[in-house]
């Protein structure tokens, strides 16, 4: 998988939503970053957000990667990621050199 990688939904041929992954390799080993997942408000409810998500995951988890992380920004998204299987951990940071 490379370092980043953008997936797009489309609808009837219509670009609807778009999610992003970064991976990284540092202390924690191989980790991927789901961010910027949005779908455009009429091709909601139709499982896009999910497809997206879930295609980059298997992407990053089949080259290797071993977490998988995430910052939901509303109860939407957070919705989202429990269905997908993901849970709230307190108490990890994540930490970027940039």
């Amino acid at each position: 998988m490379p370092r980043f990688a953008v997936a797009l939904a489309r609808l009837h041929r219509e670009p609807v939503g778009v999610a992003t992954a970064i991976v990284t390799d540092a202390q924690a080993g191989l980790c991927v970053g789901i961010f910027g997942v949005a779908v455009l408000q009429h091709a909601r409810r139709q499982g896009m957000g999910t497809a997206l998500v879930s295609w980059l995951l298997a992407l990053a988890f089949d080259q290797g990667v071993a977490l998988a992380h995430l910052n939901p920004n509303d109860e939407t998204a957070a919705r989202l990621y429990a269905r997908l299987g993901f849970r709230e951990t307190l108490g990890l940071d994540v930490y970027s050199d940039l």
